[in-house]
């Protein structure tokens, strides 16, 4: 072989070398990311009856890849499947028709799967935003908020413990409903997370379950910080007015000249009025105005300095 048919030779031996890394690290990643994408997907009470089709107590890969089907997880396919049902198969076969897991088996693929789960929601490195505060009294309404009104993304205890989605009923029973936030009232902030919260206002901080099945650490408090005061309080201002004419402030109403002619259902406020009134003078004006001025309907009270 001359010299120059050698160097050939090596050419492709390494291009096809390379070509072969680059296949098989493209596929390594691909069943991470098809395995965190079922941990997602993987419903609530989701067990070995779940999954066995035929009720021998066994689930085999093809029973198993059925069931997990109609939760269309996407690109979910076979070659996965049977890599998991080899990977927790202790004591039968790890391939063919006939390569399945038993209960405990079953139980253990599961376990990891919901311990992905509930890592994925937990922020990494969650900052200050992330964190968020909670209010001990409701800065608005003077009462008693103990982070009923919380809506930060902390998701662990703490004593360092994940805590459950409020929509699972295991380990522990939440049986609490979630309740959405309306234009009248705040809601519980429950739903398919696991953020700390206290929707019942039965402790004096954010709470949660815990995934920790031991029923003496079901619920425990979470490190959330109290948010600080606000530098000024608009329901102090409006009280003491006609005591403290020097303060400056008087009710003003706002009229709709502009913008949506849609109406919110609970007080006929044009959308367009309320959304420019709240750019302009802010939330907790417009709720101390609320409380403190009159202004005929369909018109929007604000706080302003003479």
């Amino acid at each position: 072989m001359s010299m120059m048919a050698f160097k050939i030779v090596l050419l492709i031996t390494a291009i096809s070398g390379n070509e072969a890394m680059q296949q098989t690290q493209g596929s390594s990643s691909a069943p991470k990311t098809l395995i965190g994408a079922i941990a997602g997907k993987l419903p609530p009470g989701f067990g070995l009856a779940t999954a066995d089709a035929d009720g021998n107590d066994v689930v085999t890969w093809k029973e198993l890849y059925d069931a997990l089907a109609q939760y269309k997880i996407p690109n979910l396919d076979t070659e996965t499947i049977k890599g998991l049902v080899a990977e927790y198969n202790v004591d039968g076969p790890k391939e063919g028709a006939d390569a399945g897991l038993d209960k405990a088996e079953f139980a253990k693929m599961v376990a990891m799967l919901k311990k992905k789960a509930a890592n994925a929601l937990i922020p990494k490195d969650p900052n200050e935003m992330d964190t968020g505060c909670y209010f001990e009294e409701h800065p608005m309404t003077m009462e008693k908020d103990n982070g009923k009104t919380y809506r930060g993304l902390v998701s662990s205890t703490v004593t360092g413990r994940t805590c459950q989605k409020w929509t699972a009923e295991k380990p522990h029973v939440v049986g609490i409903e979630p309740k959405p936030d309306t234009a009248d009232e705040p809601g519980n902030g429950l739903g398919n997370h696991n953020f700390c919260r206290n929707p019942d206002q039965s402790e004096e901080k954010p709470w949660c379950y815990t995934l920790d099945p031991n029923e003496k650490n079901a619920k425990e408090l979470c490190e959330v910080p109290i948010c600080p005061t606000m530098d000024r309080d608009f329901v102090e201002e409006a009280d003491t007015l006609a005591q403290d004419i020097a303060l400056g402030l008087k009710c003003e109403c706002m009229a709709q000249h502009y913008g949506s002619t849609t109406t919110t259902a609970d007080t006929a406020v044009p959308l367009g009025l309320l959304d420019k009134a709240k750019k302009q003078f802010g939330s907790v004006n417009l709720e101390a105005a609320k409380k403190r001025c009159k202004c005929p309907h369909g018109e929007i009270a604000v706080l302003k300095r003479l």
